[in-house]
């Protein structure tokens, strides 16, 4: 049976209501939750009916106090700190309503990013009624949030970009298991700059363990990363015996990876315009399966690892290594692995791969562990190399579970129960 979501927008274009926070910003990604609703929301409405947004005006949440109402400030580019203390989206009228309503009820949604603590505890802060308010995005410490800040604020952990990520790569069919020897023991990709990315193929160029690496460097826009940025990542004084690789990697405005020329053209910025037709649906930027086939350990630099945002972000780079049978590394904020292996009960291999790291809250002691046990992987990479040919089973499972995750439908039933 379909259920109706009610959605209330202050600002309206004739009959069609304007995105919450549009106006206000118009430079600013805000988006409409109605087209994600019946996209991808109701993509999974065979388990318990498709559901209706309704775009409804301020006024319709007083005159009907038995229906449930939601403000939707679906947001991209500005975080939930900024929205909270610039008093301009969520207005007085907004306010009023919420504490004179309880039917009334304001969602702070972003499908595939995070938001920080910071935000939250600002939102907590607040003088906005708690048992009133959601949050949604991409960062699985949410309920941490929550029971560490004693807070009403109910909150709810998207797998979307899972899913998606998911269902895109079981179309595109991957690649079979083989045993042949591959071309590179190595492979690390990296778009956006991050100084913990740039620290990790510094350390990498500095150790001679690019040669064992297929690897790309494809920048989105210009950085000039000097030795006191890279003090983050390294331990005292370290980054002083970096400065040649790290003049290298300033000088470096791209670096393509070994099956990727053919594929893929490069612009301003390092846009990326697809060539071959057949990666025109994939992931941006595609994959191109050679890379994977011909690698044995898939070093992932995910989106965050700076711990002062506390912050895990589980983006498509950590689920690339398991549908192509790589053995992972990942480096990312801590328990980043501890909660993959808890939500997608992933193997890690943790019989032939130390992945300690994981635990270690330091950013900086982190990263020296991290880089530890690749030398050691590489010192090594015979021993590895023959577990890699006798345990095509496991390699396998792990592939079944990425396409599981395509099935997973916690978002359809968190939106539903918005409408009970």
């Amino acid at each position: 049976m379909a259920k109706t979501l009610n959605l209330v927008y202050d600002y309206w274009d004739g009959d069609k209501p304007i995105p919450n926070g549009k106006i206000q910003y118009p430079n600013k990604h805000f988006w409409d939750i109605e087209e994600f609703v019946n996209s991808y929301i109701n993509s999974f409405s065979d388990i318990g009916g498709e559901i209706h947004p309704k775009s409804c005006k301020l006024s319709e949440v007083y005159e009907n106090s038995n229906q449930k109402y939601y403000y939707f400030i679906c947001h991209a580019t500005m975080n939930i700190e900024e929205i909270v203390k610039d008093n301009l989206v969520i207005s007085d009228e907004i306010k009023n309503c919420l504490m004179s309503c309880t039917n009334f009820n304001l969602v702070f949604f972003s499908h595939h990013e995070t938001d920080n603590e910071k935000g939250f505890i600002v939102l907590n802060n607040s003088d906005l009624p708690k048992k009133q308010i959601y949050i949604v995005n991409n960062n699985h410490k949410l309920f941490e949030y929550v029971n560490k800040h004693s807070s009403e604020i109910k909150v709810h952990s998207s797998l979307y970009l899972p899913v998606v990520v998911s269902t895109t790569l079981r179309e595109s069919g991957g690649n079979e298991f083989s045993t042949d020897r591959k071309e590179k023991f190595f492979m690390s990709f990296n778009r956006v700059p991050k100084i913990h990315r740039y620290s990790l193929l510094a350390y990498m160029m500095k150790n001679n363990l690019l040669n064992e690496t297929n690897w790309s460097l494809i920048p989105i826009y210009s950085v000039h990363f000097n030795s006191k940025n890279y003090d983050e990542i390294f331990e005292r004084g370290e980054s002083e015996n970096y400065l040649e690789e790290i003049d290298i990697l300033n000088k470096l405005k791209l670096k393509i990876s070994d099956y990727e020329e053919t594929e893929l053209s490069f612009h301003d910025n390092n846009q990326i315009t697809v060539l071959n037709p057949k990666y025109i649906k994939a992931l941006v930027p595609p994959d191109i399966p050679l890379n994977y086939i011909n690698s044995y350990v898939n070093i992932v630099t995910e989106s965050h690892f700076l711990d002062k945002e506390n912050v895990i972000q589980i983006s498509e780079k950590s689920f690339k290594p398991f549908f192509y049978h790589q053995f992972p590394m990942i480096l990312a904020s801590h328990h980043h692995i501890e909660s993959l292996k808890q939500k997608y009960r992933f193997d890690f291999f943790d019989d032939v791969i130390d992945h300690s790291y994981d635990n270690e809250l330091d950013q900086k002691k982190r990263f020296s562990l991290f880089t530890k046990e690749l030398k050691r992987l590489n010192d090594n990479k015979e021993n590895l190399i023959e577990f890699y040919k006798n345990n095509q089973h496991r390699f396998e499972e792990n592939k079944n579970k990425v396409i599981k995750i395509g099935y997973l439908n916690s978002d359809y039933l968190f939106m539903r129960s918005l409408l009970d």
